[in-house]
Parts: structure tokens; sequence; C-alpha cells
């Protein structure tokens, strides 16, 4: 009795959070998990390459966007390769191991020397770009006001 309440437990709880019919998240399938997996460890080859050979000029991320690049131009002449950019997948499966190698890869010393003027220009860099794009976007409906509808403030 109860394994059967523990089982079920886990089962509403997987259709509750996890179960793509029931919360619209996307089924991941093997291939485009094999092929994320083949990206990364491309990726990790080319880094390699780069410390072996001594490459100054290009860093560790460029030649990772490389991979990217030249992965796409490959994808883009194969025309039963049907593999669309998916934003959701980046941001679940690529973004957190480039987050970890950069947070290993930081120098910590210079990180704590230059802390002030980092948050400094993080702050004030926000807030400019903020501002920025608030003026551009009231005198851009200014000047298109009978072309684009706006949301009435009151």
């Amino acid at each position: 009795v109860e394994a059967r309440t523990c089982c079920a437990s886990i089962l509403s709880v997987f259709h509750e959070h996890c179960d793509p019919t029931t919360t619209g998240v996307e089924d991941y399938s093997d291939r485009r998990l094999l092929v994320v997996v083949f990206v990364i460890t491309v990726c990790g080859m080319v880094k390699s390459l780069i410390r072996h050979l001594g490459i100054r000029w290009l860093p560790e991320a460029g030649g990772c966007i490389l991979v990217g690049v030249f992965g796409y131009l490959i994808m883009q002449h194969m025309p039963h390769v049907q593999f669309a950019f998916d934003g959701d997948m980046f941001l679940r499966i690529m973004v957190p191991p480039i987050v970890f190698e950069a947070a290993v890869k930081i120098n910590k010393s210079a990180f704590r020397r230059h802390v002030i003027p980092i948050c400094i220009f993080a702050i004030v860099g926000t807030l400019a770009s903020t501002a920025f794009t608030a003026f551009i976007l009231h005198k851009g409906s200014e000047l298109l006001g009978r072309y684009v509808s706006t949301i009435p403030v009151r």
C-alpha cells in the first residue's frame, strides 16, 4: 500500500511538472541531445587545440563560437537535417556549462581587486541602457504615433 501511494505521488508530480502533454514543455529527443553533446565535445576539442597550439589571438570562447557558426553553415547545406535553434533548449542545456566555466576560469584575485568598478559599470550601464531604450521608444512612438499603436498610460 505504501509503495502504491509513493508511486502515485511521484506520478502526479511528474504529470504536474514534467509531462510535455500537460505542461507544454518540449520533449527533448535523443537526437537533439546527441547533437548538443557532440557540439560540446567539439568545443572542448577546439579549446584544447587553442591551448595546445598556443593561439593567443583567439580566445577559447571565440573557438566555441566558430564551432557554432561552422556547424550552422554545414547544417544549412544538408537538406535532410532539420534542426532549428531552440532558445529554451539553449537556456536549459547550454547556458549552465558556459556560466560554470566562466566562474571557474575567472581570475579571482583580479575580480576581488576590481569588484567596485565592475559593480559601478554594471549598475550605471544597466540604468543607462534602460534610459536610452525608454527614450528611443518614447520618441519613436511620438514620431510614428499614427502608424504604431501604443499602450495607453493613465
